[in-house]
């Protein structure tokens, strides 16, 4: 963490209402993230473009997750990146959920045995895949979702679609739970990221990361209430995300481009010619600067909040 952090409300209108204008901090910020996904490119296209695959399961399979998170990673900050263009940085927030769940997963499938990780990675890849079969079956023929003029035949197929994912599952459900058993997670079928992050040394990543982005994914009276914005001696108050879009901007360009970062570095020994060709100490220097200019999760416009003057 670091840097001074600015007041988000510095200009506002003559109802006290603020007025959302362009911070110099924040462009130079946002090029600097765009210079670093630019010093990378060649690096994913190592990891991501033409690359030659034998069939599955020949292959490594969490060489090949490792692959595609890097990519998604990248792909997740070129969307952060036109979100906060068109000033949508608050839905732009959800995406650092899956950065950081992912940069746990993949430490977590690098601590692994490569055999247990294979296993694990094939076996988890088929039960995901049943899971989202016998979804799709129950959602469509579900009393919601299926009208009474329907055919009563294509239902019963649906219900008897649901009852073979179940028996289908059984399989890759005990031996994920045999290898929990093995390796430490217990008799479920997979661990949570929590245990994945204590397991790696990553809880602070959790804790702050996962806090930070996993507030745009729920049901957050934190995000709901800070809509609120106006002045209280007035009584007249605005609702609408614009009036923190400024902070979520700042967040979205520098958390995601932290996670990004991050998940780099942690694939690195796995693809050792990711780095040919690129000007490795230029990109530290812009991550490095990046991370600087990480601000906080509770604002001091929070902190510093008056109600209503009892004058």
């Amino acid at each position: 963490m670091g840097g001074e952090y600015e007041s988000l409300f510095e200009n506002k209108d003559s109802r006290g209402f603020s007025l959302i204008v362009e911070d110099l901090s924040i462009t130079t910020v946002q090029q600097e993230v765009r210079d670093m996904l630019k010093l990378v490119e060649s690096a994913l296209a190592k990891i991501s473009d033409k690359i030659e695959l034998t069939p599955i399961p020949g292959y490594n399979l969490q060489e090949l997750v490792l692959r595609c998170i890097v990519r998604k990673s990248y792909e997740s900050m070129m969307a952060i990146l036109d979100l906060v263009r068109l000033r949508h940085s608050l839905p732009a927030m959800s995406l650092l959920r899956s950065m950081c769940e992912e940069l746990i997963f993949t430490k977590f499938i690098k601590s692994l045995p490569s055999e247990d990780a294979e296993t694990y990675l094939n076996q988890k890849s088929i039960l995901e895949i049943l899971q989202g079969q016998e979804a799709q079956a129950a959602f469509f023929s579900s009393k919601w979702h299926v009208p009474s003029t329907t055919n009563h035949t294509d239902n019963k197929r649906l219900e008897e679609q649901k009852e073979l994912m179940k028996k289908m599952m059984e399989v890759p459900k005990q031996k994920l739970k045999e290898l929990g058993n093995k390796l430490g997670w217990g008799k479920r079928e997979s661990p949570n990221v929590k245990y994945m992050a204590e397991k790696t040394g990553s809880l602070e990543i959790y804790d702050f990361y996962y806090h930070a982005a996993s507030s745009s994914v729920h049901a957050s009276l934190h995000n709901l209430l800070r809509m609120v914005w106006g002045n209280p001696e007035t009584g007249q108050f605005s609702i609408t995300n614009m009036n923190y879009e400024r902070y979520y901007r700042k967040v979205v360009i520098a958390y995601g481009a932290t996670l990004f970062a991050e998940i780099m570095e942690a694939v690195k020994d796995s693809f050792l010619n990711m780095w040919e060709g690129v000007d490795y100490e230029a990109y530290q220097e812009k991550v490095a600067f990046i991370i600087n200019f990480t601000p906080p999760i509770v604002t001091k416009e929070e902190l510093n909040w008056r109600g209503p003057s009892n004058k």
